[in-house]
């Protein structure tokens, strides 16, 4: 019974989802409704990906894909 392994945790679901509304162009807000979490914890996954590499940050609540990030999130 032990076995079985889910295909993808909550975390990368999280982050494939964020990637995917920023690339959408979607606001931190709109985002947070859409999973129906706090802002404060898309935020919190938007700093780990920042410290990654995966996103850049242009100015106050923008943010956009850097080039390996959107090649990931379009094969998807």
């Amino acid at each position: 019974m032990g076995d079985k392994q889910k295909v993808t945790n909550r975390g990368e679901l999280a982050r494939f989802e964020i990637s995917k509304s920023i690339q959408e162009g979607l606001s931190i807000t709109e985002i947070a409704k859409y999973r129906k979490v706090s802002r404060k914890s898309i935020y919190s996954v938007l700093s780990s990906m920042t410290n990654e590499g995966s996103i850049r940050k242009i100015g106050y609540a923008i943010y956009e894909l850097t080039r390996s990030e959107e090649r990931r999130v379009g094969k998807e």
